[in-house]
């Protein structure tokens, strides 16, 4: 807990503009996020300290006493109201949405508080286009439509780039193909190279729509030029490989999008994007190619091929398994709650000893409060009926609780599996305590993420 605290003095501190935002990090961190420590951040908000009041929102929002929400949404509207200092107001809200990202629990309170900055000052109009990317299960782009006639003919840049996003995301593009042509054929030559990458994006769907093997072929070759010429980045031959092989939009031609990302593997990014692929199922390299690639970059010190090589030597894909070998990547990347969540898992396994297993527990616990919410479904799992773990029901409900808040589901059948195990828990679970242990774990995630 500690920690954190430094953590976050130094992050905030870095970040700071006034020595009252260094004033205000140094207090938070000598008063330990306690009561007296909430006290001043509400004192120091009413004398006009915004940093504190940004803080206040966050940590009020987070809370499950109904009176601090109320007091939440309170200080959201002095944040809201102070014009000469709007970016804070955008930043709260900016915060929100990326935190439904990953936390399922935040999702209906971004959406609410995106759509009322949107409705009441049309300046979130961005981060509310990706919420919908990021949710699309769960929100029907279509209702975005009522801005979206508007910033196709707006003659703002920001606007015609929300009307692409928009576009980038409807689930028929076709129907669209003259907006399309219109936003995509009539832009200047120095327009935003996302801009031309998602321009791509759009065409390769309208031609994967049609299955005109000839447009994509056509596309692929303009998308290499773009990037062999500077005029779209990494990640724009990234987003369009990814475009190619998502099922979406008339199939997956998986081939052609690595094939694509393969323009350039010196280039980190690509190479990452394709040995992802490759993990699984040969399409560009062969085993050495892969091994050697990642090898090189994680001895330079890039944390996503760390990874990936741990990831690849718990597998049994396209290496022969050793868990050895997985151990000691994973652990060189720790900080990462992937690396926590799938070493815990390597842990619970008992394949390097029954002896590592409490420590594979307590790194799923790690993940876990820092971000992942599938550790909490392994965790209940570990605790209902693991080998070489004593099943405590307490444990389970506990668990399985914070999954059903803070996890994503893979399926139906994996929700129906978590509340199953709810329901048989909680008559043989001690209550007091572990409705305790609840609520103790809850803060602990909700403090996470103020802190983030």
């Amino acid at each position: 807990m500690k920690r954190l605290g430094i953590i976050f003095f130094v992050l905030l501190a870095v970040g700071c503009q006034s020595t009252q935002d260094i004033e205000f990090a140094r207090l938070f961190e000598q008063q330990q996020r306690g009561v007296q420590a909430e006290q001043s951040l509400v004192a120091m908000s009413d004398a006009g300290y915004l940093k504190a009041t940004a803080f206040l929102t966050r940590l009020y929002t987070n809370s499950e006493d109904p009176q601090k929400q109320q007091l939440a949404r309170q200080y959201y509207q002095q944040l809201d109201q102070d014009t000469s200092n709007a970016d804070y107001a955008r930043q709260y809200v900016k915060w929100i949405a990326e935190v439904s990202r990953e936390h399922p629990s935040y999702t209906q309170t971004a959406y609410s508080t995106l759509w009322n900055r949107q409705t009441l000052h049309l300046d979130v109009a961005d981060e509310l286009v990706k919420f919908y990317g990021w949710h699309p299960q769960q929100y029907d782009i279509s209702s975005l439509e009522r801005f979206y006639d508007e910033w196709k003919t707006s003659w703002k840049k920001e606007e015609r780039q929300d009307a692409l996003m928009y576009l980038n995301l409807v689930t028929d593009p076709s129907i669209y193909a003259a907006d399309i042509d219109l936003l995509c054929q009539k832009r200047g030559s120095q327009e935003d190279t996302s801009d031309r990458a998602t321009c791509h994006q759009l065409y390769l769907k309208l031609a994967k729509q049609a299955q005109d093997i000839n447009a994509i072929d056509e596309r692929i070759e303009e998308i290499v030029a773009d990037y062999q010429r500077g005029d779209i980045t990494e990640d724009g031959v990234v987003r369009c490989s990814r475009t190619l092989i998502d099922y979406s939009y008339g199939g997956s031609y998986l081939a052609k999008g690595m094939r694509l990302a393969g323009v350039d593997f010196s280039s980190d990014k690509l190479f990452l994007f394709a040995a992802r692929y490759e993990m699984k199922e040969e399409v560009l390299m062969s085993e050495q190619e892969l091994l050697s690639g990642l090898t090189a970059r994680a001895a330079e010190g890039n944390q996503e091929a760390t990874l990936m090589l741990g990831l690849l030597y718990m597998r049994d894909d396209r290496v022969p398994e050793d868990p050895e070998r997985a151990e000691s990547y994973l652990k060189l990347v720790l900080e990462d709650p992937r690396a926590q969540h799938n070493l815990g898992l390597l842990y619970l396994s008992a394949k390097l000893g029954e002896e590592k297993m409490q420590d594979g527990i307590d790194l799923l616990l790690a993940s876990a409060r820092g971000g992942d919410g599938q550790s909490y479904i392994e965790l209940a799992k570990a605790f209902y009926d693991t080998a070489g773990i004593t099943p405590n029901y307490s444990y389970v409900w506990i668990f399985a609780n914070m999954a059903l808040e803070f996890a994503e589901f893979k399926d139906q059948q994996q929700r129906e599996t978590i509340e199953s195990w709810i329901k048989e828990s909680g008559s043989q679970r001690a209550q007091a305590i572990s409705e305790r242990l609840l609520e103790i774990e809850r803060r602990e995630v909700r403090w996470s993420l103020a802190l983030m």
